[in-house]
């Protein structure tokens, strides 16, 4: 859901520091295909090219970067794509209509790389030798080296790495300012991206914000980087408080003393529309005008001009959708309960054994398939596992599940997953004989599974109601379907994306493997020793509305729903239904009470799930003060316009709903951690949601410190002994690395929970 641009190559896991200002190679990685062409398209063959024999004139441009003098030789035409030549001027040998984007294009020399064009190729990056360069930048400074790598390897389309660790920030830092300089705007969204992704597992800090104003002397905060630290920061106060965050932050502290009015009135404007997010009642902060000591709560806040109709609809949208502490409570309390239930018996949490029974060791080698069948795309991956531990490289291609198919027949469904496998692997591999591969089939409803490669689907979720699957063994009927186009795959194992996430996890955090065990497993005959993993499926918590705070508009989206009465908090706290929630109060606000888009015509409002919670999360992240974007976005997508005061209330129902979401969302970890009476853990969480949502990760945090009395503990707030992090693709990576799991003991000779071990010998018997 994030709206920053992206690298069109294939998401891979990147090492977590910045690239190294010694030799090295950028090299070019594997495509990421989002739309595959028909099974008829023709193939594409890299092939080998050395070009030693170029001389150095025209066509490539030499440069030296920093105290290290890191040699970068790029084609002018690429540079020409920027303002670089505007900055520094045109080398004196050069034709200037090289420097067009219709120059010359040709392989860097003495470069050896993979080829598939000639748009397709790699920049060379080594030790500065050989002829004087065309251009000497940024002499004695040490990060601006591995800070250009971002420009020269955005110039030739490749990944641009991830933020992992202080320097890695500070080199992040002097790349975007590369990106400013050279009008790269779509590497400037990029890097935003990059810092956002970096922010979901590390607080932001002020000095980051501080070193790009002065060095852009931005006082005011127009870019997009600085406006979005800005954004982090007031978050990250929120978060911890409003009452006391003062004397937690001595930056902040500095930073009020400075009297830096233009920044500090960016920072008010921000931290005066977010602070209800974190202290419900709460609309906006006040900012002394003159003596600027320190911030209070102010009760109108951003809401002070609003017609009083509006204001009261606010406050009454804020009663609706908060949830304090004490309830978050209560709901947890309950949920122990029924997870008690599920263990003991049929309910409506079932608590279903996996037949996973060990994690991975990072040692794990190989290729194989994964499919990951969710509610709104069908995912096919190809994820190789090499000798280095923990890593992984993978390819994938994202197919839409069209809306007639989850109301159709089993016979539809599997042939059209097939016919996706299918491409996929015809597009990737043509030609190549393969041999047999293992997939790892995700599949994220709630299935009875007395083997690891067998699965009774229990009841659709996700507004599936397909005929012929419930209460049937979904691998033979996608193996038929397989076996009926010759594909040579074999389902190695079923998982569901929760237990993939556990997995996944656990490959790159060792504590995640601290799990502690559940009892319920002994009618299986399991050796006392082995583990376990058990899938809570505990989206249909409270299907009975016991506790849950159900609004009205929740009770509509359970009514009108394929399954009534099922998966009742899953409706509350799933990406699928917050547009949906806000969808509905918007359309009762107009109709009903006539407070919104008065005299204009809703129709495209009105239609069912037309809003999903990318476009909240759009709402909760635009950084003007006007919400022009948000604006401008209801008027794209809807034909609606809407006045500053209506505005301000649709953010603030985006918050509501968000905040909700997060905060009943981390009853069921709270639940859990008091089941095992567990003091401390690792939890991984996948998903569009936790990963891209907003301050989701954030205001989750907030209620397990509230539900779990970590500040009557006595613990710090930037110590919480429960850590949810983003987790590695657990519906990719880890149903692969579970197929490899379930490969490697049925070597060891530990066949508990698969059905067929035949299958396996393939992979088995050298």
């Amino acid at each position: 859901m994030s709206r920053a641009s992206t690298s069109p190559f294939t998401d891979r896991r990147q090492q977590m520091t910045p690239p190294s200002r010694s030799s090295s190679i950028v090299t070019p990685q594997k495509r990421k295909i989002d739309e595959l062409p028909s099974r008829s398209s023709p193939g594409i063959t890299p092939q080998k090219r050395k070009i030693d024999e170029l001389k150095l004139g025209g066509d490539v441009v030499r440069i030296w970067v920093g105290d290290n003098r890191d040699e970068f030789m790029i084609h002018a035409k690429r540079l020409g794509e920027t303002s670089f030549f505007d900055v520094h001027g045109a080398p004196g040998d050069y034709d200037i209509a090289k420097l067009k984007p219709n120059g010359t294009q040709l392989v860097p020399l003495g470069s050896e790389v993979a080829v598939k064009d000639e748009n397709d190729v790699s920049v060379e990056v080594q030790a500065a030798s050989g002829p004087r360069p065309d251009y000497l930048l940024d002499p004695g400074n040490t990060y601006s080296g591995s800070a250009f790598v971002y420009v020269a390897r955005y110039l030739y389309k490749e990944d641009i790495p991830l933020i992992g660790d202080r320097t890695a920030v500070k080199v992040a830092l002097f790349a975007y300012q590369y990106a400013r300089t050279y009008k790269m705007y779509a590497l400037q969204n990029v890097i935003v991206d990059r810092f956002r992704k970096h922010y979901l597992s590390h607080h932001v800090r002020m000095d980051e914000l501080t070193w790009l104003t002065k060095k852009f002397g931005d006082d005011a905060n127009s870019t997009p980087l600085t406006r979005y630290i800005l954004e982090q920061i007031v978050h990250d106060v929120a978060a911890r408080g409003f009452v006391d965050f003062n004397n937690d932050n001595e930056w902040l502290e500095k930073f009020q003393k400075e009297g830096n009015r233009k920044m500090r009135f960016s920072m008010f404007q921000i931290l005066s529309r977010h602070a209800s997010a974190a202290q419900p009642g709460c609309r906006g902060l006040q900012d002394p005008a003159e003596d600027h000591k320190e911030w209070k709560v102010d009760k109108d806040g951003s809401f002070a001009d609003a017609p009083q109709n509006l204001v009261e609809e606010i406050s009454n949208l804020e009663r609706i959708f908060t949830v304090d502490a004490a309830k978050l409570k209560e709901i947890t309390d309950h949920f122990v309960k029924e997870l008690q239930k599920g263990l003991d018996g049929p309910a409506n949490i079932p608590m279903n054994a996996t037949w996973v029974t060990g994690f991975p060791t990072g040692d794990e080698t190989g290729r194989f398939l994964a499919l990951d069948m969710g509610g709104t795309n069908l995912r096919v991956c190809e994820i190789e596992l090499p000798e280095e531990k923990g890593e992984f490289d993978i390819i994938q291609s994202k197919y839409r599940m069209p809306e007639e198919l989850k109301t159709g027949t089993s016979e539809e469904l599997w042939e059209y997953i097939a016919d996706c496998v299918q491409q996929f692997i015809e597009y990737h591999h043509e030609e190549e004989d393969l041999g047999t591969l293992p997939l790892g089939f995700t599949f994220s409803y709630p299935a009875t599974q007395d083997y690891i490669d067998h699965g009774v689907l229990q009841r659709w979720t996700k507004g599936f109601d397909i005929d012929g699957v419930e209460g049937q063994d979904v691998v033979p009927q996608f193996e038929a379907a397989l076996k009926k186009r010759g594909l040579p795959i074999t389902v190695a194992a079923l998982i569901n994306d929760t237990t993939g996430t556990l997995i996944a996890s656990a490959y790159t955090d060792q504590a995640m493997k601290n799990c502690g065990s559940i009892g319920k497993l002994a009618h299986l005959n399991l050796p006392p020793d082995m583990p376990m993993a058990i899938n809570c499926e505990y989206g249909a918590f409270d299907n009975e509305h016991v506790v849950l705070p159900l609004s009205k508009y929740d009770v509509i989206i359970d009514e009108s729903s394929p399954r009534p009465g099922q998966q009742a908090f899953e409706k509350m706290i799933a990406g699928l239904y917050l547009g949906e929630i806000f969808r509905l109060v918007l359309v009762d606000l107009h109709e009903n009470k006539n407070l919104l888009f008065q005299n204009q015509d809703i129709s495209a409002l009105k239609k069912p799930y037309t809003l999903d919670a990318s476009f909240l999360s759009f709402i909760e992240e635009d950084p003007f003060e006007n919400l022009q974007e948000t604006a401008d976005h209801f008027h794209t997508l809807l034909n609606l316009t809407a006045s500053k005061p209506e505005l301000e209330l649709c953010r603030r129902l985006a918050e509501l709903i968000g905040t909700r979401a997060a905060r009943l969302s981390a009853c069921g970890v709270a639940a859990i951690c008091k089941k095992k009476g567990m003091e401390s853990c690792h939890v991984g969480a996948d998903g569009s949601v936790f990963n891209k949502y907003p301050h989701f990760k954030q205001r989750g945090a907030q209620a397990l410190r509230e539900i779990l009395d970590w500040d009557d503990k006595g613990i710090k707030k930037n110590k919480d002994p429960v850590v949810m992090s983003s987790a590695e693709d657990g519906s990719g990576v880890g149903a692969a690395l579970i197929a490899a799991l379930t490969i490697n003991r049925i070597k060891e000779g530990n066949v508990y929970g698969i059905r067929d071990t035949s299958k396996f010998d393939c992979f088995t018997k050298s």
